[in-house]
């Protein structure tokens, strides 16, 4: 795979290569001087007498280089067209014949090289469109200075930087600019291009802008009841049912036995925890799953995996690098007596003063009822954006879900004061996990630990043996006794700098106070030129990174693959209690 992608960027730069020789010939006092070298790499021959042909021939021909270098079959296609009508042409014409040779040689490395070019196009999303704003301005500028810059001796008045600008923007729209030309040529050619530049960038736009609306995901039950019953009869771990958020996609094994839940951003496919399935299968999905995104030139990584299972990363040639500890508590035998429970206690007998617990499934929660958890989801968020990829649902609470267990605080008048939902963990040792947890501002203090504790407690109850907490990220960066390396403290250093906007710090004492289980958790990724690539995806799609209005459509709900149908809404059957 590797040598198929050498093989790929050698073609993408040869290709590169031969626009960039075009643009530079359209420069004033550098084209004349090109001759012969012009002419071996210009497709059909061309010398760059027309200026504006070889200005779009040139962007063309780096657009092509990109897409060849990623090994899109589509680019291939067109490669192996442009230069097969090149060569035709170059023969037919005289003087051409270095150009038909050059030509001829694209042709047949391409033609050699055809089972390297398998990658299908990129699903929609608007990240292309933002990819694509700063490299089409780069280009248009760097080339519009170029050109004025070498013909700054026959302009009036002197060039300025920012009349410049001016005359290369309003260029692009088909406006004069504030100069005037005294060579003809150079008059024609120069406004011309920049019209063309302005006309394909705003097309180029529009299909980037509107294609993910246009392209719309259908929903397959069929494949969600498969994930559903594979989560039922094989998972174990808290994280499971987060896999079967409506944002994600299933990649099933050829087996029928495990899935990996993923979303594709930015070229690269994001795993949502561990695969799911059988344990014999969990090797065979990862090995297909990988194969599938190397097929597609994706990048990956599997994000909040168990550390204890790094081996299963580590061993396909991924690294790992450690993201933080969910906290898990055994709920068995769970009681608030003895010393350490004293802060806890009391705050949470304060709020049980006033306040009764109630536990129920979701689905019999009246229509009133879910809309006061809803508004109290409201008044907790504030502005602030829903957080959550990898271990949460991210839903409102909508009362369809049998699996679904609210856990809620009501006063006397049966207001609820707060709530928390849990969904369940299955496996040998079973129990809920953590999905929401609000309350009212305006309530009292410790009201958080009351509804945790309660639901502890009632888990006990129940029969169940484990609840999953919340999850502290970079925890381990916060302890004392530890011995950092440089790198460590520097990294402590950030996280307490960001720790007061994202409660970093605060969240992993909160957990504390509970004596939890600490489960490592970390990130899987190909190489270390991917890590900060991944590691900003991951942090806009678990909502830390935002942008203004049109940040919640950079990251696609779904996007459809063949074979891997979109998750449509959860269904499931009841969970079973002990009562």
């Amino acid at each position: 795979m590797r040598r198929d992608s050498r093989r790929a960027r050698l073609i993408g730069f040869l290709t590169a290569l031969g626009g960039i020789i075009l643009l530079l010939s359209t420069l004033p006092a550098v084209g004349g001087r090109m001759g012969r070298i012009v002419d071996v790499v210009a497709p059909f021959g061309v010398r760059v007498t027309s200026h504006v042909i070889a200005v779009a021939a040139g962007v063309a021909l780096l657009y092509l280089a990109g897409q060849l270098s990623r090994r899109r079959h589509l680019a291939w296609v067109m490669a192996v067209a442009v230069f097969s009508t090149s060569f035709v042409v170059d023969v037919l014409r005289e003087h051409h014949y270095l150009a038909a040779l050059y030509s001829l040689f694209m042709v047949f490395l391409l033609l050699v090289s055809r089972s390297k070019f398998k990658a299908p196009g990129d699903p929609p999303t608007l990240l292309e469109f933002l990819r694509f704003i700063p490299r089409y301005f780069l280009i248009v500028f760097v080339y519009g200075y170029a050109a004025l810059f070498l013909e700054r001796a026959s302009i009036t008045p002197s060039p300025t930087f920012w009349k410049n600008a001016e005359t290369i923007l309003l260029g692009l729209v088909g406006l004069d600019g504030p100069y005037q030309y005294e060579r003809n040529f150079f008059e024609w050619a120069f406004p011309s291009s920049l019209l063309l530049l302005g006309v394909g960038g705003l097309l180029a736009a529009v299909i980037l802008v509107f294609r993910p609306i246009i392209s719309r995901s259908y929903v397959t039950p069929e494949a969600l009841n498969e994930a559903v019953s594979i989560v039922k009869e094989f998972s174990s771990d808290s994280l499971d049912y987060f896999a079967l958020r409506d944002d994600k996609l299933f990649f099933v094994s050829s087996d029928q036995k495990a899935f990996i839940a993923y979303t594709y951003v930015g070229r690269q496919a994001l795993v949502s925890g561990d695969p799911i399935g059988a344990e014999e299968s969990i090797p065979l999905v990862i090995d297909e799953f990988l194969e599938m995104c190397r097929e597609r030139a994706w990048g990956f990584s599997f994000l909040a995996v168990r550390e204890s299972d790094r081996n299963l990363y580590v061993d396909r040639g991924m690294h790992t690098v450690y993201l933080g500890d969910e906290a898990v508590i055994d709920v068995r035998g769970f009681s608030l007596a003895g010393k350490k429970w004293k802060s806890v206690r009391q705050s949470s007998g304060r709020v049980e003063r006033t306040y009764t617990y109630v536990w129920m499934p979701e689905t019999e929660a009246s229509k009133e009822l879910l809309q006061e958890l809803n508004d109290i989801s409201k008044l907790w968020r504030g502005k602030a954006p829903e957080r959550g990829f990898t271990m949460t649902l991210n839903q409102d609470v909508e009362g369809t879900n049998p699996d679904f267990r609210l856990c809620i605080a009501l006063d006397e008048e049966g207001k609820p004061g707060g709530f928390l939902r849990v969904v369940p963990i299955y496996g040998e040792r079973t129990g809920y996990t953590l999905d929401i947890m609000r309350r009212d501002p305006n309530t009292p203090n410790g009201m958080t630990e009351f509804l945790l504790t309660r639901t502890i407690m009632k888990l006990d109850e129940l029969g169940f043996e484990r609840f999953s907490m919340n999850f502290a990220a970079w925890g381990r960066l916060f302890e004392d006794d530890v011995d950092y390396s440089f790198t460590q403290r520097i990294v402590k250093l950030v996280l307490n700098l960001m720790s007061p906007f994202y409660q970093i710090k605060s969240l992993k004492e909160f957990n504390q106070r509970f004596y939890p289980e600490w489960v490592p958790r970390c990130i899987a990724y190909e190489g270390f030129r991917s890590l900060p690539r991944v590691a900003l995806l991951y942090s806009a799609a678990e909502g830390f990174l935002t942008l203004p209005v049109i940040g919640k459509y950079l990251l696609p709900r779904t996007v459809l693959h063949p074979g891997h149908p979109v998750v449509g809404e959860i269904v499931g059957q009841p969970t079973k209690e002990q009562i």
